[in-house]
């Protein structure tokens, strides 16, 4: 199984506009996602986004066109894949020892475990961080491939 996973606000809840700390993403089948998702997903932002070798990101569409909105609503109703995430406000109760981005990837690690291992077969579990800068300078998660 493949996951591409994301951090949203901050992980110390500095932004009181949002304060809250998630992690989450999508994630399908290796197969799928090669053979089916990653062609359709290239193919319209080549023909929506400017092409498909460049990044893109939800944030950085600020004033999307009418074609760009369509395509993408398009795209998320024609193909499968999961969604999964944690996350945790500035209201949670930490323990003590742990800080808040320890709490929230166990528990995305724990809720992909718990799904997955339900409804899937799978012996890999890949899970891909967008980057970010600030949290690895901070010393963020050290993440590995799990086996089931």
């Amino acid at each position: 199984m493949l996951f591409f996973l994301d951090e949203t606000g901050h992980e110390n809840f500095c932004d009181k506009q949002f304060p809250l700390f998630g992690l989450g993403g999508v994630g399908t089948n290796v197969g799928y996602y090669v053979d089916t998702l990653r062609p359709a997903w290239n193919h319209m932002k080549d023909e929506f986004f400017g092409g498909s070798e460049r990044g893109f990101h939800a944030a950085d569409l600020l004033n999307p066109t009418k074609d760009q909105i369509e395509a993408l609503n398009a795209y998320f109703k024609a193909y499968q894949f999961l969604r999964v995430a944690a996350v945790a406000t500035d209201k949670t109760v930490f323990c003590e020892d742990m800080v808040p981005i320890q709490i929230t990837s166990l528990c995305l690690q724990q809720r992909l475990l718990d799904v997955l291992s339900k409804q899937f077969q799978f012996t890999r579990l890949y899970l891909i961080f967008e980057e970010n800068q600030r949290i690895a300078a901070e010393g963020g998660p050290q993440l590995k491939m799990m086996e089931k």
